[in-house]
């Protein structure tokens, strides 16, 4: 199987007329369409802010030093 890459823009009819290179065996095939990731939004303005507020009013989490956790604590 070989690969051909060819860079295009797709117009605003979404039609594309493609030439491929003389070396390509004519047969069957398979085309596939990779496109760009659309960039991804923004959050809404003062989520930010919504989500700093939330994770400050969680409890703290228990701090345990490592010398006092035991194997057997695990089947408590």
């Amino acid at each position: 199987m070989q690969a051909h890459r060819i860079r295009v823009v797709i117009p605003s009819n979404h039609q594309l007329t493609v030439r491929l290179p003389s070396d390509v065996p004519t047969g069957a095939a398979e085309i596939i369409v990779l496109t760009e990731s659309p960039v991804a939004a923004s959050p809404p303005a003062g989520f930010l802010d919504w989500l700093d507020n939330w994770i400050a009013s969680l409890p703290p989490s228990p701090a345990v030093p490592l010398h006092a956790l035991r194997r057997e604590n695990l089947y408590e």
